[in-house]
Formats: structure tokens, C-alpha cells, sequence
């Protein structure tokens, strides 16, 4: 008996037997119970995910003379000539090769016939999101009038292009990613079933490699089957499918937490080493990435180790977001390089270099030391020279003179409501209340990424007062950050969330005392009172 491939042999055969898809049986099931079968459905979604499966249970289901519970029986004439493939009536095509408009005529001719002995002729068209805008047309006639005794069931692993016409037509079905408990388990029972033993790492590390797919997932387990007698181990796994041991991806991503170009030249060294798939050993550190910034929200996976968690301390999550984000970035670079080698290891050594350009806050906080240094030349720029004549200098100064001694009296009072004023402004100040919660709201500001209104609380006092919360700042960069409507209902839902009670957002802008208030030496010039500065 020829070989057939572990996919094949252990196909469901039921609704009941396929894994991650209960949105979809449940339905369909329903629909055959109740006999309201329509004439066209859509299977979409990723590869292995179980839509050509589902729509080979679905024909086999609808023809059945003994069906039970909306499921095939497997066992009458009917479904043992489906599962044979020796019945004219249910008609797979790929449309990846069939996909002219000849083709589909050729359905559109085969329609008008009666079946040679089932109750329904199905027609399962592949890939159909390849089809031809002319085909697409030829079978958008069909789909409109369809025979009574005609069912066809669209699969597909891109929905988008196929026309809205087409769509607009069918009962739709989106197939999701099977979780990788669900393949795990199913792994388990294949396993089981071939007396052949395993570790339970092995099978979850396949679960991972399969993204969702259970077809790439029993693909994988053959493979590592087929290698050599023994039990299913993660050694063996990684080293079928071209990853590297867990213990040097471990030692990158430390290195790359700690700046440590050094070993992470070391580190990718023997990576490459290996030989093995960059996009695999790229895709592994990603989700160990992943993992770690999970984990410093509080919830650690088991899987990490206590050298990992020991390395993230102290990290900012800003600067975790960075790293996945440069690294989903190079699984791209990677697919279209002609040297992935030497791009790899820039990149991760580039990730092992501090330096500002990765730290986002430290890059906004010298921005905002740079226009406040600006805002301030803007608001006091230097005197411009005046040469004069002597005579001038002399008028000048005797006028300046009699300035001084006309504002004298002047000074001292605007000095007394300078002082009154700090009295008031200390009294409005003793009436309200620190807000306590600025540092955690500062830090939600951060952990969601919002890292201008957290720059611009860098230096902000907040205090509340019944319910208004004050944002008082000197800096007028930060005040016109956090004035905005956008910003101030931001603000607001943080606030909230943490003292547990609405709010008023108030943002103030305290300025420098004026300009124009002269210094005690000034004051005094040009008066008769002697007087002496101390340093």
C-alpha cells in the first residue's frame, strides 16, 4: 500500500473531529439539520486551517443517506463514493492552474445536467481568488441562477480579491489560526496513535513553527518522524526545521538587553554557524521579545527563565516596543536580501549599541531642552549696541537720572505687590492638593506609547481641587502639548482611572515675572539713598 502523508491519514472526517473551527461546524451543522442549505459558501482564511477539509465533510454531509446530527455517516454508498473519489458529482478544481474562463464554462455547461446518483453535485474550486476577471464574470452568471441540485464551495486564502459581486453571493465563513494548545493536543493524539514518544517542548515548539496551520504542523511532525526511530524531542525539531538551540537564542536576547555587543557578536556567531533559517531563529526572538514585555506588565511566562527576567529588569517597555518593531522589520529585509547573513548581524549589533537614537524619551527630552532654550532667546533676545555722540550719552544719562528717581518710589511699591502676590499665590497653593497619582500617570502615558504628553508632563506639577485637577508647567512647549482637546480628554480618562472619580482638566502656564522688574541695585541708582552690594 503506498505511503500516504500524515496530513492525508489523519484528515477529520467529521465536523466533530476538526479542531479551532467550532464557529463554522456549529453553523453549518445547523444548517443541515434544518435543510436550509444555500447554493454557494466562501471558506477563507490562512493555509492548514481546515476550509478544503471542511468543505469535503460538507458534500459528503449533504449527500448522505444516513446522516446523523447534521454530521456524514461515513458509511453509506454515498459517502464511501466521495471519500473514494469515484463519484462524478463532487468535483474539486485548483483554480491556481484552472483558472481561464474555459474552465469555468465548462462548469456552467456541467451545471444544466442532473446528478448520476447523489442528491446534490458539488463543486469545490481551490484558491479561487485566482481565477481570471473573465472567469470571475463567467462564474458570477452561474452564482446567479444556480440549479436547485448545485452547491459550490469557494475556498480561499485571500477574500479580498475576489469580486464583491462573487461575495455578495455567498454565505461566508472565515476560518481562524488554530490556537497552539489545540495543535499541541491533536499532535499528542497523532503521536499517540503511531506508539511514538515525545517531549512535551517538542510539540509545543511545533505548534509554534505551524503559526495556526494544522497541515503545517502535521507536516513538521512527520518530518521529525520520519528522521530517525526514537521519540519526538525539541533537539530534534530544532534541528529538522532549522532553528537553533533555545539556550543561544536565550544568550542573544540578553545581550541585546544589557548592551552587551561583545557576546552578541558572539552570540550570532554561532548562529550562523548553524546554517540555519534566519527568518526561523528571527521569528523565535520575537517572541521572546513578546514574552517579555508581557511579563514586565506582571504576567511572566513559565517558559522564560529567571536569567531573562533577571536581564528585562529595569528596561523600559518603550524600549521593548522598539526592538520588536526594528526586528519585524528585518523578517521582511530578510525575505528580499541577497545577503541575510550580514544583515542579521547589523542589525542584532545595532540592537546591542546604545545609543539615543533607540530610546524615544531621551531623544524627545533633548528636543525639549532645545526649544526651551530657543522659547527663551525668542522671549528676552540681546539688547541691540547704540553708539551715540557724547553729547547724546550725557542727554541720555541725565534723562536716565531723572527716570530713575521719578520710578523709585514706583519700584518699591511694584517689589511690595510682588511680595503680595507670592503671599496670595502660596495661600491658592495651600488650598489645594499634591495629586499623588502624576507618577503613575505619567508612566501609563509611557506604557501606552504616548510619549509626547509624557515628555511634556516631565516637569509638571498637578495639584486637585474639588474636582478640578490643575497641570501647571513653566515650559511653553509642554503647555501648548497638554492644552490641546485631544491631550486634556487623554488626560482626563487617566486621571479618572486612577482616583476613581470624574474630573475637570485644567492646564496652566506659569510664566517668569516680568521683565520690566528691575533688580535692588537697579532700583536704587540715580536715588540719593547710599547703599553698598554684597556679594
Amino acid at each position: 500500500m503506498a505511503y500516504v502523508a500524515l496530513y492525508r491519514r489523519y484528515r477529520p472526517l467529521t465536523f466533530e473531529d476538526m479542531v479551532g473551527q467550532e464557529h463554522v461546524t456549529k453553523i453549518l451543522k445547523n444548517q443541515l439539520k434544518t435543510g436550509k442549505v444555500s447554493h454557494a459558501y466562501i471558506f477563507s482564511g490562512t493555509r492548514g486551517t481546515g476550509k478544503t477539509t471542511a468543505a469535503k465533510v460538507f458534500a459528503r454531509a449533504i449527500n448522505c443517506l444516513n446522516p446523523r446530527d447534521g454530521e456524514p455517516c461515513n458509511e453509506c454508498e454515498a459517502c464511501k463514493s466521495i471519500l473514494d473519489g469515484t463519484t462524478p458529482d463532487v468535483i474539486e478544481m485548483d483554480a491556481a492552474s484552472n483558472n481561464g474562463v474555459d474552465n469555468i464554462r465548462t462548469i456552467r455547461q456541467e451545471v444544466a445536467y442532473s446528478t448520476t446518483g447523489l442528491k446534490y453535485k458539488v463543486y469545490i474550486i481551490d484558491e479561487v481568488h485566482m481565477l481570471s476577471g473573465g472567469a470571475f464574470n463567467a462564474l458570477l452568471k452561474t452564482l446567479e441562477e444556480p440549479p436547485a441540485n448545485v452547491v459550490f464551495i469557494l475556498a480561499t486564502t485571500e477574500e479580498h480579491k475576489i469580486l464583491p459581486t462573487i461575495l455578495s453571493r455567498c454565505v461566508r465563513f472565515e476560518f481562524r489560526k488554530i490556537g497552539r494548545e489545540e495543535i499541541t493536543s491533536r499532535l499528542k493524539y497523532v503521536l499517540d496513535s503511531l506508539n511514538v514518544g515525545y517531549e512535551q517542548s517538542a510539540l509545543e515548539r511545533i505548534a509554534f513553527l505551524a503559526d495556526g496551520g494544522m497541515r503545517d504542523a502535521l507536516s513538521i511532525l512527520e518530518r521529525c518522524v520520519n528522521a530517525s526511530s526514537g521519540d519526538v524531542t525539541l533537539d530534534k525539531v530544532e534541528e529538522i526545521v532549522g532553528t537553533v538551540p533555545s539556550e543561544i537564542i536565550e544568550a542573544l536576547v540578553i545581550n541585546l538587553l544589557g548592551y552587551d555587543i561583545v557576546s552578541a557578536n558572539k552570540s550570532v556567531n554561532k548562529i550562523l554557524e548553524k546554517g540555519k533559517s534566519l527568518r526561523n531563529i528571527n521569528a523565535a526572538v520575537i517572541e521572546e521579545f513578546l514574552n517579555i514585555l508581557i511579563g514586565l506588565s506582571g504576567d511572566w511566562d513559565e517558559t522564560i527563565s529567571e536569567n531573562v527576567k533577571t536581564a528585562a529588569e529595569g528596561v523600559s517597555v518603550a524600549r521593548i516596543n522598539q526592538i520588536i518593531k526594528h526586528l519585524s522589520k528585518l523578517d521582511e529585509d530578510l525575505r528580499q536580501s541577497t545577503n541575510a547573513n550580514s544583515l542579521f548581524k547589523a542589525k542584532m549589533l545595532e540592537l546591542a549599541t546604545k545609543v539615543p537614537v533607540l530610546d524615544e524619551n531621551m531623544l524627545l527630552n533633548k528636543i525639549q531642552e532645545l526649544e526651551m532654550k530657543l522659547e527663551e532667546v525668542l522671549r528676552n533676545p540681546p539688547a541691540p549696541t547704540k553708539v551715540t555722540s557724547k553729547q547724546e550719552e550725557k542727554a541720555e544719562d541725565k534723562k536716565e537720572v531723572e527716570v530713575k528717581q521719578e520710578n523709585a518710589v514706583d519700584n518699591v511699591e511694584k517689589q511690595v505687590k510682588k511680595e503680595e502676590k507670592s503671599v496670595k499665590l502660596a495661600e491658592v497653593k495651600a488650598g489645594k492638593k499634591q495629586l499623588k497619582e502624576l507618577s503613575k500617570i505619567m508612566q501609563r502615558a509611557s506604557d501606552e506609547d504616548n510619549l509626547k504628553v509624557f515628555s511634556a508632563l516631565a516637569g509638571t506639577e498637578a495639584f486637585i481641587e474639588d474636582d478640578t485637577v490643575t497641570f501647571s508647567t513653566k515650559n511653553g512647549f509642554a503647555y501648548g502639548v497638554l492644552n490641546k482637546d485631544a491631550s486634556k480628554d487623554y488626560l482626563k480618562t487617566l486621571v479618572e482611572d486612577e482616583i476613581e472619580r470624574d474630573v475637570n482638566i485644567r492646564i496652566e502656564y506659569i510664566t517668569e515675572e516680568s521683565k520690566d522688574e528691575k533688580s535692588f541695585e537697579q532700583m536704587m541708582q540715580g536715588t540719593d539713598v547710599p547703599f553698598q552690594v554684597i556679594d
